[in-house]
């Protein structure tokens, strides 16, 4: 199981063999996705009860967590469909390399030197992803 799965990457490194629930909220992320027959994706809610009655030997939270508004919700959901013994495995950025429109990279060009401004760190905010997608130059 993969909560908060975006487009659904993992499922694409994973053997065919293996069966596999994306979960997101994004429904335009989830219709994305792809995958085989093994492959089941999912728009819901992460931090409210997923409407699932498998159980899984193994999940993931790749890159999402630090956007997910209740992670204790998320924490306590993937618990309850994780068989005895299962593993999460849960990737992080460090808080200071995400922060949209509060942090950066910038170019010291006299010293040859790349650097990571942080303008806010360590204080409670929401800054609503949307907004910080749309200001992405593709």
């Amino acid at each position: 199981m993969d909560l908060a799965c975006g487009n659904g990457v993992l499922a694409s490194y994973l053997p065919p063999e293996v069966s596999y629930l994306g979960v997101d909220v994004a429904s335009n992320l989830i219709n994305q996705a792809k995958g085989n027959k093994n492959h089941q994706f999912l728009v819901a809610d992460v931090t409210r009860p997923l409407p699932v009655k498998d159980q899984f030997t193994h999940a993931s939270i790749i890159l999402a967590m630090q956007n997910i508004r209740s992670p204790q919700r998320a924490l306590f959901n993937v618990a309850k469909l994780l068989v005895k013994g299962g593993v999460l495995v849960i990737v992080l950025n460090h808080p200071c390399f995400r922060i949209p429109r509060q942090s950066g990279w910038g170019i010291d060009e006299k010293n040859k030197l790349q650097f990571r401004k942080v303008i806010k760190y360590m204080s409670p905010m929401e800054i609503p992803l949307f907004l910080a997608i749309k200001a992405v130059k593709v």
